[in-house]
């Protein structure tokens, strides 16, 4: 298991691409369960608010 985050020169996170083509900034303190579940392409997960 990796609990490592995704990283970027950004300060405190970094900014993500989605499928859909929107780009968004994730918080380095994002809950790491939902960090998983979002980089995942089978995870089915219903998003709303989550780490901006």
């Amino acid at each position: 298991e990796n609990d490592a985050p995704f990283g970027s020169e950004h300060p405190s996170g970094a900014q993500f691409v989605y499928a859909d083509g929107h780009v968004e900034f994730l918080q380095d303190a994002i809950d790491m369960t939902l960090y998983q579940d979002l980089s995942t392409y089978r995870g089915g997960e219903l998003v709303s608010d989550h780490g901006r």
